[in-house]
């Protein structure tokens, strides 16, 4: 979970498409691609679900985490938007206190990818 909001506080954009399937995606392409640098990754578990991209329940526990925790918003009952304000993204860099510095360089890249994937700046390109 730590990863994965330091990544969203990191990230350029305040609003995240909260379209399940498009994070599971994301969120499986990260754990691929990070799991042997981040070894916290390795305890997120998918599932084959063809035709969707693989999931993970861990998912819906992350955006509940960081909701209860007042660090996201999800602004209306369809959860169209994760949103993370700069107050919610202070707040969150503040809460590591740098515990997570070693893996600095891999959450600014996981931060580009939701950037890309997930947040509304894709949409204005």
């Amino acid at each position: 979970e730590d990863i994965f909001v330091l990544a969203l506080a990191s990230a350029k954009g305040k609003r995240f498409r909260a379209d399940s399937r498009d994070w599971h995606r994301v969120l499986y392409e990260v754990c691929q691609k990070f799991r042997d640098k981040i070894p916290e990754l390795r305890v997120v578990f998918f599932e084959e679900r063809p035709p969707l991209p693989p999931q993970t329940d861990q998912f819906y526990q992350l955006i509940s985490t960081l909701s209860m925790a007042d660090l996201v918003s999800l602004p209306n009952s369809n959860f169209a938007y994760i949103v993370m304000d700069e107050e919610r993204k202070r707040q969150a860099k503040e809460l590591e206190g740098g515990r997570l510095d070693q893996y600095r360089e891999y959450i600014e890249e996981i931060a580009g990818l939701l950037d890309r994937e997930l947040s509304e700046l894709a949409v204005e390109h």
